[in-house]
């Protein structure tokens, strides 16, 4: 059987999610997600790679800012006691003037991508 490497970028997953769950986002765990797509197509995961960022924080963290903190910190820590391992590739969120965007996660994964390919 064919091995497979997956790259996801989890901005993008939980955007998906959330149209899809109308909404809501999806529950769903990588691993599964992972598996399930390798099954499909008959290949066999590899490796996962998983990109995100760590939400905003400001120089003096709110109340809400650190609960954030906290659940990305909780989520982080469950994703890297998966087997097949998980790579966690994190970039960084900027505030601008329009909200707030993901930075370097879309060079991470391109990075990654020429490195394995």
């Amino acid at each position: 059987m064919e091995k497979a490497v997956f790259f996801i970028d989890g901005g993008y997953l939980s955007f998906i999610s959330k149209y899809f769950g109308k909404g809501r986002p999806l529950r769903n765990k990588i691993e599964k997600f992972a598996q399930n797509i390798a099954k499909v197509k008959n290949l066999e995961v590899e490796e996962i790679y998983f990109y995100t960022a760590p939400p905003y924080q400001s120089p003096t963290p709110t109340i809400e800012e650190n609960k954030r903190r906290g659940n990305y910190d909780k989520f982080i820590l469950k994703l890297k006691e998966v087997k097949p391992k998980i790579n966690i590739r994190e970039g960084r969120v900027q505030k601008s003037e329009d909200g707030f965007q993901q930075k370097g996660v879309d060079t991470l994964l391109t990075m990654d991508l020429q490195r394995i390919a």
